[in-house]
């Protein structure tokens, strides 16, 4: 993704890598088609990609969470995990099934 937006945008491809990973953003930044202003740096894009999360994810998906005994982050992760792992969108209940289960057997 970082190589995309730097192609595309003209952004130092390292440099959103650096601030992506230093502030644990795996799993936060939306993937959307996004319309950048020519100039934006990369703490403008990160920005603008943390705040379309933020307004996806809803009050109900945090108390999902809670109710389950899951931290939040640990979703996103999974999530991420489980978007990497996945080909087809109708695999996705079968392969999160099949790692939380992992999890829970430890």
């Amino acid at each position: 993704m970082a190589a995309i937006i730097a192609k595309t945008v003209g952004i130092d491809e390292a440099k959103f890598i650096r601030i992506t990973t230093d502030r644990n953003l795996e799993g936060y930044l939306m993937p959307e088609t996004y319309f950048a202003i020519p100039g934006m740096d990369e703490e403008q894009i990160i920005e603008m990609m943390r705040n379309e999360f933020d307004k996806k994810i809803t009050p109900d998906m945090h108390g999902k969470a809670k109710e389950m005994n899951v931290e939040f982050k640990d979703i996103v992760i999974m999530a991420s995990i489980i978007e990497k792992e996945v080909i087809k969108p109708e695999e996705k209940p079968i392969i999160s099934a099949v790692l939380y289960k992992r999890l829970k057997r430890k």
